[in-house]
C-alpha cells in the first residue's frame, strides 16, 4: 500500500480531475438578498446580481452583435411579413431574435441560463454568485440537497 506522499499517489492525484464545487471556487458565502435583486456582498461599490431576465436579454443582444448575419436578416424582416402571422414588426423580430439565440445554444448543447449569466456579466465574482444562485434554486426545485445535486452533476 503506499504512503500517503509516495510519488505514485502523487501521480495518480494528479491524473484524476479535481472536484470542485462553485461554493469552493468562490469567496462569497451567500448572497444577501434585497428589494428583489441579489448583492454578493454587503459592502458598497459591487455589481448588484442581475435577474436571468435581464442577463438573457444582455447576452441575446451580445449573440447577435457577433452573428452580424443574423442580425441583419432580422432587422430586414418587414411588417407584411409579420402582419402575415398576425403581429407587429418589432413582435416578430424579437421572436426571431429568440429563436436565433436558442438555437444557437442549443445546438452548441449548452444551459441558455448559465451561458447567459456567462456571457453577460463582466464581474467575475458577481458571476460565480450568479451561476451559484442559479444552480441552488435548481436543484431547490428538483427537491434535492446542494449536496446530492454537485454529487449527481459532478460538480
Amino acid at each position: 500500500m503506499p504512503q500517503e506522499n509516495s510519488p505514485r499517489r502523487a501521480a495518480t492525484m494528479m491524473n484524476r480531475p479535481a472536484r470542485r464545487t462553485l461554493a469552493r471556487l468562490s469567496p462569497i458565502k451567500r448572497p444577501v438578498y434585497t428589494m428583489g435583486r441579489i448583492y454578493p456582498g454587503t459592502y458598497a461599490g459591487r455589481t448588484a446580481m442581475k435577474t436571468i431576465e435581464e442577463y438573457y436579454t444582455i447576452a441575446k443582444e451580445l449573440f447577435l452583435e457577433a452573428h452580424p448575419t443574423l442580425k441583419s436578416g432580422i432587422e430586414n424582416l418587414t411588417t407584411e411579413q409579420a402582419a402575415t402571422l398576425g403581429m407587429s414588426l418589432e413582435q416578430l423580430q424579437s421572436m426571431q431574435k429568440d429563436r436565433a439565440y436558442a438555437a444557437w445554444v442549443r445546438e452548441k448543447k449548452l444551459d441558455g441560463v448559465l451561458f447567459a449569466i456567462q456571457l453577460a456579466e463582466p464581474d467575475k465574482e458577481v458571476m460565480v454568485a450568479a451561476i451559484e444562485h442559479y444552480l441552488h434554486s435548481h436543484a431547490e426545485a428538483l427537491g434535492m440537497s446542494w449536496e446530492e445535486f454537485c454529487i449527481k452533476n459532478e460538480l
